[in-house]
C-alpha cells in the first residue's frame, strides 16, 4: 500500500510540474511573441483535494527565478530527488537504494 501511495504522490507532483511548465511556456510567449497572450484567462491552476480536513485547495504553481531556464524540467530521475525544492510538492523524494 505504501508503494501505491508513493506512486500517487509522484503523479500529483508531476501534474504540478506540468502546470508549472504550462505557465512558463505562456510567460515565454508573452515575453517573445505576443505580450497579450492568455492575459484574459490568467495562469493555469491546479485544484487539489479533499485533504484530511475535507477541504479543496486551488494552487498556483510556477517555476521560481532559479528554476527558469531553457530546460526547467530535469527529467524524471532527477525530478524524483528535487521535487521537494519546488514551490509546492505532495510527496517526499524517493530514497536511493
Amino acid at each position: 500500500m505504501q508503494r501505491y501511495e508513493e506512486h500517487v504522490d509522484l503523479i500529483a507532483d508531476l501534474v504540478l510540474e506540468l502546470t508549472r511548465a504550462a505557465n512558463y511556456v505562456c510567460d515565454q510567449v508573452r515575453l517573445d511573441l505576443y505580450s497579450g497572450f492568455r492575459l484574459g484567462e490568467g495562469v493555469a491552476l491546479v485544484e487539489r483535494g479533499p485533504d484530511s480536513d475535507l477541504r479543496w485547495h486551488i494552487l498556483r504553481v510556477e517555476y521560481q527565478a532559479g528554476e527558469r531556464s531553457d530546460s526547467p524540467y530535469p527529467g524524471l530521475a532527477t525530478f524524483k530527488s528535487i521535487r521537494q525544492s519546488r514551490d509546492y510538492f505532495i510527496g517526499a523524494p524517493e530514497q536511493q537504494g
